[in-house]
């Protein structure tokens, strides 16, 4: 059995934000294939959204000294700007059933998203509504790609079913990042009150030339075994995983090691159990212990979920 689907979305025009317009445009694809023992899926996504005089959020200069009164909720701050994030998902997954009692199954995923933003934050200068803001031009890539393994199965040992589940699974994430402060523009000046609406900085003059910002490695293996007793009305969960967290910072600006690279792994504990007194009714409880590595060292937390 074969089957496509497709769906796209596009959508234009003035937001509640006086001046600002945004676009959107959302593609979806979707091949299934099911045969007797095997099944395949492939998903493709593709999106865009363009915004044009973005808003951002205020911070406060130390020469204020008193809370202006509060402006009309549709002028836009700081009155320039523009924003493109696109986004790029592939995914496709397999299974197939080895017996009646064993599916194995294998997935791949891959995600390319990139924002190229010009703004400037705008800072509150006094009780009067004015403020300040130096347009900044920021591009952010960001290259996800995730991949799992596993292998399911089911069998009885006299009167206890078993369901017996091995998995493994990687992410991996780099983040790149390019700013450029100076000499995009000069400063400008407005009012809360009576926003002064400028044209965007042309950035045409310059070449984005992105440096490492952040990666990330999450790995990880794992095993559990659901027991069934007396008809499937009591479960009990057993298990255990193996993780490891590898990850890098860098300077934003110059793309050097920020810091010594983190690299941390532990085995964790998992359990949880179903009753089910009537067909209707579960009564259920689970335990699970946080890595060491992830937990809070705040006073009085708790690394446990119950």
């Amino acid at each position: 059995v074969l089957g496509m689907r497709f769906s796209g979305v596009y959508r234009q025009g003035d937001t509640a934000s006086d001046k600002q317009s945004q676009r959107d445009k959302v593609a979806a694809a979707a091949l299934d294939y099911a045969g007797a023992r095997g099944r395949v899926s492939v998903d493709l996504i593709h999106q865009i959204q363009d915004i044009d005089r973005v808003v951002r959020q205020f911070s406060i200069a130390p020469t204020l000294t008193d809370t202006p009164s509060a402006p009309d909720s549709s002028l836009n701050y700081p009155g320039y700007g523009r924003s493109r994030t696109e986004d790029n998902s592939a995914v496709v997954r397999g299974e197939y059933d080895l017996t009646d009692a064993a599916t194995l199954y294998a997935g791949l995923g891959q995600r390319k998203h990139e924002m190229d933003a010009v703004a400037g934050n705008p800072i509150l200068l006094n009780s009067a509504g004015h403020f300040a803001s130096s347009p900044a031009w920021q591009v952010f890539k960001v290259k996800s790609t995730s991949a799992e393994a596993g292998l399911d199965l089911r069998f009885r040992t006299g009167a206890v079913g078993h369901r017996l589940a091995l998995g493994a699974t990687r992410v991996e994430q780099d983040s790149d990042i390019y700013f450029l402060f100076a000499g995009l523009a000069p400063e400008r000046s407005s009012n809360i009150h009576d926003p002064i609406y400028s044209p965007t900085p042309d950035t045409s003059p310059f070449s984005a030339n992105t440096v490492d910002y952040n990666d990330t490695t999450l790995t990880s293996f794992a095993v559990a075994d659901t027991l069934s007793f007396l008809d499937d009305r009591v479960l009990v969960t057993l298990g255990a995983r193996h993780q490891r967290v590898e990850a890098q910072a860098y300077d934003f600006v110059s793309g050097a090691p920020s810091g010594p690279a983190y690299d941390e792994h532990e085995v964790t504990p998992v359990a949880g159990v179903v009753v089910k007194p009537w067909h209707n009714v579960s009564l259920y409880a689970s335990d699970y212990d946080a890595p060491r590595s992830l937990r809070s060292k705040r006073a009085g937390s708790t690394s446990r979920t119950h």
